[in-house]
């Protein structure tokens, strides 16, 4: 401990068990000499905190925007007993955790909304102070076989570093070729064609015999160098797709997602689409389009799984649409950054479609076809090198908030005013549960039978706290 200088909060990730609760955090470690490490500190049954207004100050029936820490009762909590705990300490009785909503329409609650991953995040940066180092990225990239799913390629781009791992059916369509002049083609067919910033990445090609092994070999690389984000264009293309994959070996995804120091009982794998529908005004749905959806991947990894494409248009949501949408190709267009490899020789992308360029590629061109698949990730690093989105950006943006919450505005918002009152020894108050939270209510269809000039306007406060949440 004598030669650590500070430590970093980057992430954290929870595990809910039957008798406790962790958390798994990602941390930098800074050390005197200058030099860093990625860590991961497992922290078990920590205790948040939430605050319930002293008996004597209980005079109101409505809900505070916030109210002085002097007069609030502060309680400690783990995150898995805290609707018991609040019960019990604003005294409901009969609770049963089925009805939470109940507990939270207090008016004498306050902070309890607020996740544990934001208390945690202040509390290293109020201890080891403010310390932000830009994020480590990785890129990960597929491709699998257009026809039968299966994969062929799996790769992984980190620093001046890149891992193709090759399923070698990918080459049984062409004439035999040895491993060897596999990978020395591959290097060369690349370096002839590759961007000039990337052309002496370290490449380090493996070749298997079915596509579980490149799978697992892709993900051991990746969890040795324990990057802070795992970036993917179109995790649910990737990722589903690995996920299958690991699934039709028996090979439960959390064993290979997460990083393997995490004890068996404490790894965790989830996948959350994100909403592809909303509501109206009208009552009517419109469709989400892919790259404004907020689709999560959640792992107990010494990384977050990110999707590259939404947080491009996430982090410029307010500046409008990109006219030829959002693939790779166009956003490195736009960036001025050089997108996907296209071989000379080989199959023209602009002149057949996506599906069957794929397919031509894997039959015809395997080799170029992996050439292909570098162009993938070093696209995405050119990218991000250029705008800094997920080493910089992301993580600024998101302040103390917890990656899942990025694309909701009001979340942000709130968890960095919950902060910043608390350092005026101000609690922010806990949202009351809505039922209706999710629907919309529009003038459609309604009837006016009042006459106009007996209508009376009255004066209603709409800045409230609790209408902004």
């Amino acid at each position: 401990m004598e030669d650590i200088k500070t430590i970093e909060y980057k992430f954290s990730n929870y595990v809910e068990l039957e008798e406790d609760d962790y958390h798994i955090v990602k941390e930098l470690i800074h050390y005197k000499d200058g030099t860093t490490k990625p860590n991961i500190r497992i922290i078990k049954n920590f205790e948040r905190p939430f605050w319930v207004t002293k008996p004597r100050y209980r005079r109101h029936k409505q809900k505070k925007e916030y109210e002085e820490e002097s007069k609030l009762q502060k309680f400690m909590s783990r995150q898995m007993d805290l609707p018991n705990n609040i019960a019990s300490k604003i005294g409901m009785k009969g609770y049963k955790k089925n009805y939470y909503r109940d507990v939270l329409r207090s008016p004498y609650l306050y902070g309890s909304d607020i996740s544990s991953f934001v208390i945690l995040s202040y509390l290293y940066k109020k201890k080891y102070g403010e310390v932000f180092t830009p994020y480590t990225v990785a890129t990960l990239d597929i491709e699998a076989d257009v026809d039968t799913s299966e994969l062929t390629i799996i790769s992984s781009l980190i620093g001046n570093e890149i891992r193709v791992c090759i399923n070698k059916v990918l080459f049984s369509k062409v004439p035999k070729m040895s491993d060897e002049y596999i990978k020395s083609k591959i290097i060369q067919i690349y370096r002839d064609n590759a961007d000039q910033l990337y052309r002496d990445i370290d490449i380090n090609i493996t070749l298997h015999d079915n596509q579980l092994e490149p799978i697992l070999e892709c993900f051991e690389w990746i969890h040795s160098k324990m990057p802070d984000f795992l970036s993917v264009w179109n995790i649910s293309y990737d990722i589903i797709n690995i996920a299958r994959i690991l699934e039709s070996y028996d090979v439960d995804p959390k064993d290979v997602f997460s990083d393997p120091t995490i004890p068996k009982e404490l790894r965790y794998y989830k996948f959350i689409k994100g909403k592809s529908k909303k509501l109206k005004a009208d009552g009517t749905t419109v469709n989400i389009e892919y790259q404004d959806r907020w689709p999560i991947a959640r792992t107990t990894a010494s990384f977050i799984i990110t999707d590259a494409m939404c947080d491009y248009a996430q982090i410029r949501v307010g500046q409008g649409k990109l006219t030829d949408g959002y693939g790779i190709d166009n956003v490195c267009k736009v960036e001025n950054v050089k997108g996907k490899l296209s071989i000379p020789g080989t199959i023209d992308p602009e002149k057949v479609s996506k599906r069957l360029y794929h397919r031509r590629m894997s039959n015809e061109f395997p080799i170029e076809y992996c050439v292909y698949n570098i162009g993938d990730n070093t696209a995405m690093k050119g990218l991000d090198d250029a705008t800094n989105d997920i080493r910089v950006v992301l993580p600024t943006l998101l302040g103390y908030s917890h990656h899942d919450s990025f694309n909701s505005g009001p979340t942000k918002i709130v968890d960095k005013l919950f902060v910043e009152l608390l350092e005026d020894n101000l609690i922010l108050g806990t949202k009351p549960y809505s039922k209706e939270n999710d629907k919309v209510l529009g003038l459609d269809k309604w009837i006016i039978t009042l006459e106009a000039s007996r209508i009376i306007y009255d004066t209603v406060d709409v800045t409230s706290y609790n209408m902004k949440k």
